[in-house]
C-alpha cells in the first residue's frame, strides 16, 4: 500500500510539472512598468520592443544583480548574496554557450570601443531560502522549497528592449523527491542554473526565429 501511495504521488507531481508553464499558454498580465507580459514556455513573463530579436549586437554586459527582497535573518541575507553571485555567473555562462554574441562579460572594460552592446540587468524581488524539514514531509508538493523571483531587462543605451519575469522553486525532480536530504543552497543553485539556461534558450530561439518547444 505504501508503494502505491508513493507511485501515485510521483505520478501526480509529474503531471503537474508537465502542465506547468508550457509554451504558448497565452497568459498575459500587466507588469509594474505598465507593459504587457506574456508567458513563453518556461518563462513566466516576457515583453519585447516590436522588431527586436537580439541580433545585430556583438556584446552583452551582465551587470551585478540588485535585490529588494526581504531578508529576515543573517543566514537568509548570506544565502541571498550567494544567489545574486550565482545568478550573474550562470547568466553569463548560459549566454556564452549559445554563441550568439562575440562576447558576454561582467566588466565593461572587456568590451572594445565601438561595440554594439546590450546591458542585462536583474533584480531579485522575492527570495526564500527554503527549509529541509518541510521538504522532508511535503517537499513533493512544494513545501520548504527555496524560491527565487527575478525581474530582468536588456537595454541598448537608455532604451529598454526586452523585459522578463521568472520564478524558480525546486525545479528538479530530486528537490521534490529527495529534497529533505538536500542542502537549501544546492537546490537554489540548480534553480538558478535552470533559470539562466531557459533565458538563454529563449534568446537563442528568438534570434533564430524559432517557436517555443
Amino acid at each position: 500500500m505504501k508503494n502505491v501511495l508513493i507511485a501515485t504521488a510521483i505520478a501526480a507531481w509529474m503531471c503537474g510539472c508537465a502542465s506547468d508553464g508550457g509554451g504558448g499558454s497565452g497568459k498575459t498580465y500587466t507588469g509594474p512598468e505598465g507593459v504587457t507580459y506574456h508567458q513563453d514556455h518556461d518563462i513566466q513573463g516576457v515583453w519585447m520592443v516590436d522588431g527586436f530579436n537580439f541580433s545585430g549586437y556583438d556584446s552583452v554586459f551582465v551587470a551585478e544583480p540588485t535585490s529588494n527582497a526581504e531578508s529576515r535573518s543573517d543566514e537568509e541575507r548570506k544565502v541571498l548574496e550567494t544567489a545574486k553571485r550565482e545568478l550573474r555567473n550562470d547568466l553569463t555562462g548560459a549566454l556564452q554557450d549559445i554563441h550568439l554574441f562575440q562576447r558576454v562579460v561582467t566588466s565593461m572594460n572587456d568590451i572594445p570601443a565601438g561595440s554594439k552592446v546590450l546591458t542585462l540587468e536583474n533584480n531579485i524581488y522575492h527570495h526564500e531560502k527554503g527549509g529541509g524539514g518541510a521538504r522532508f514531509f511535503a517537499g513533493l508538493y512544494g513545501a520548504g522549497q527555496p524560491v527565487i523571483k527575478v525581474s530582468g531587462k536588456m537595454r541598448s543605451g537608455d532604451q529598454v528592449l526586452f523585459r522578463y519575469d521568472m520564478t524558480r522553486s525546486g525545479e528538479s525532480g530530486g528537490a521534490h523527491l529527495g529534497g529533505g536530504y538536500m542542502n537549501d543552497e544546492n537546490i537554489q543553485a540548480e534553480d538558478i542554473k535552470d533559470l539562466a539556461k531557459d533565458l538563454a534558450a529563449f534568446v537563442d530561439r528568438t534570434a533564430k526565429g524559432l517557436p517555443a518547444k
